[in-house]
């Protein structure tokens, strides 16, 4: 991964750490790494605990941000949660987001998955 690309996904994950405090969420950690792989963001909404996917694409040339959370992050994503919730909060329910940057224009999905 270049250097531009890790500042890009850096400056995205800021983008949507701030859009979701704004929005009443209280950040848990940021690029959790847990057996398995990564979450880019983790908050409390109310009493769920929210696993946050940020992409960001620069160009549609290969798609766009939404649709590269694939089946794949998406498995790594539910198995990683699992763990944590289990350890740190079992009786917590569990939501997954995707906070999606495409160019400029900057969705978030509740629920995507």
């Amino acid at each position: 991964m270049s250097r531009r690309t890790n500042s890009l996904g850096r400056a995205g994950e800021v983008l949507a750490e701030r859009l979701l405090s704004k929005a009443g969420y209280r950040l848990l950690a940021r690029n959790l790494r847990l057996p398995g792989g990564e979450v880019d963001l983790l908050f409390l909404d109310g009493s769920t605990l929210v696993v946050v996917e940020v992409k960001r694409r620069e160009s549609s040339d290969f798609g766009s941000a939404l649709a590269a959370v694939g089946r794949s992050k998406r498995a790594t994503l539910r198995r990683i949660a699992a763990d944590y919730a289990q350890i740190v909060a079992p009786q917590a329910r569990v939501r997954f987001d995707v906070v999606a940057i495409d160019g400029e224009r900057v969705m978030h999905y509740r629920n995507a998955f």
